[in-house]
């Protein structure tokens, strides 16, 4: 399969808007880097400062982090300009990103978990049923509720 790929132009898609902008520079660069070592046709493309459109690439590697990225919102661009990409499709990276749902939704599925809390207003207590140590963090990057780990 590795040498269908020989023929192929593959962007690794790296920086972008978001707040681990440099993170993902970082990926992207050593993706490129081993790519090219591995002599495929590769370029970099930084979604900030670029068209993500099929003249420029046959594939793109997602080496993008944080909001827009990793939410199902650059794969449905990609879908939508006939661009094959790696990684999950639009609707498991937008249900990943937010944590309530993921965890629901593998609770649901005999998958464990830990304990978990969705909490619509600002938590002045440790909730029943919950004690420390313990892990408050929000349901994504854009959204304010928060789910409490335990």
């Amino acid at each position: 399969m590795k040498e269908q790929f020989k023929q192929k132009r593959i962007a690794v898609l790296c920086g972008g808007v978001s707040q681990e902008r440099e993170v993902s520079l970082r990926s992207g660069d050593n993706v490129y880097r081993a790519l090219l070592g591995l002599g495929y046709d590769v370029v970099k493309v930084d979604p900030r400062e670029s068209q993500l459109d099929a003249s420029v690439m046959d594939v793109a590697f997602l080496a993008l982090h944080g909001p827009d990225y990793e939410d199902g919102k650059i794969q449905a661009l990609l879908q939508s300009n006939g661009i094959a990409y790696t990684g999950c499709g639009v609707e498991s990276s937008l249900i990943g990103m937010d944590k309530f749902l993921t965890k629901s939704l593998c609770h649901n599925h005999g998958i464990p978990v830990p304990d978990f809390l969705r909490l619509t207003q600002p938590l002045m207590a440790v909730p029943e049923g919950f004690s420390f140590p313990l892990m408050v963090k929000p349901l994504s990057l854009k959204v304010q509720k928060i789910t409490i780990i335990g």
